[in-house]
């Protein structure tokens, strides 16, 4: 059969009732690959505010290699999102660092509104590119 692109899926849930309920997942690559980590982080803060991260992390820092694996992939699905008033923000240094080594530039990050996670809302077509990409 065809070779397989994913070598192993790792979902982690937190839930800790109103407070914070957050889903974790990672999808690693086939070894023979060179594709990075895919990884997605889903926070619920207090039953209203959301934290939403969505990245190819890298496994080189090598310009080409973030340009091609990184920045091309997520960087149309960036453009296309920003449309959105306040869909996409910075990441946090408290969290990330000022260079963050696992994660690459063109990591998609919000803080939306819990709306904007509905059906046919923007983080699910957000979500769908990423994972299509």
């Amino acid at each position: 059969g065809p070779p397989q692109r994913v070598r192993r899926v790792r979902v982690t849930l937190v839930a800790s009732g109103k407070q914070v309920q957050a889903l974790n997942a990672v999808v690693y690559p086939s070894e023979a690959s060179e594709l990075p980590v895919l990884g997605f982080d889903l926070i619920l803060i207090g039953g209203a505010r959301l934290l939403v991260g969505m990245d190819f992390s890298p496994l080189s820092r090598n310009v080409e290699y973030l340009k091609t694996y990184c920045e091309e992939p997520l960087g149309s699905i960036r453009e296309k999102y920003a449309a959105y008033d306040g869909l996409l923000t910075t990441p946090s240094t408290k969290f990330y660092g000022e260079n963050p080594e696992f994660f690459s530039p063109a990591m998609f990050f919000s803080r939306a509104e819990l709306s904007s996670l509905a059906s046919g809302g923007p983080l699910l077509g957000a979500f769908d590119g990423v994972c299509s990409a």
